[in-house]
């Protein structure tokens, strides 16, 4: 017990970007909104994407779409991930611009709609 007192102490002190990211330990469905677009960004960028830090959401989904168009990324199921990353833009600017708190089972749904 002492031993995880004191990794708990000490894993709240370091910042964020030494610490993994996990799902279960998130305060909240905000955050987990929050992780969802970092995350699908990242693969964005990981699949070629250069990721522009000066557009809004909706202008990177825009973006990322004209991309995929341009460089012929597309694949089977592609439509599903288009209406689900639609979503997923919908939702982060709710929780980040309106403090809005979606519901659990909506962002798990969208987890796994997004394959994350």
């Amino acid at each position: 017990q002492t031993v995880r007192g004191l990794k708990d102490f000490w894993s709240s002190r370091l910042p964020s970007k030494h610490r993994k990211d996990r799902w279960e330990q998130m305060n909240g469905e905000q955050e987990r909104v929050r992780w969802l677009y970092r995350r699908w960004l990242n693969i964005k960028r990981d699949n070629g994407y250069e990721m522009k830090s000066y557009l809004t959401p909706q202008e990177t989904k825009r973006d990322v779409l004209l991309w995929g168009d341009r460089n012929k990324h597309k694949r089977k199921g592609d439509e599903d991930s288009i209406a689900a990353s639609e979503q997923l833009i919908e939702i982060y600017e709710k929780v980040r611009y309106g403090e809005d708190q979606p519901a659990a089972s909506d962002i798990a749904a969208l987890k796994n709609q997004l394959k994350l």
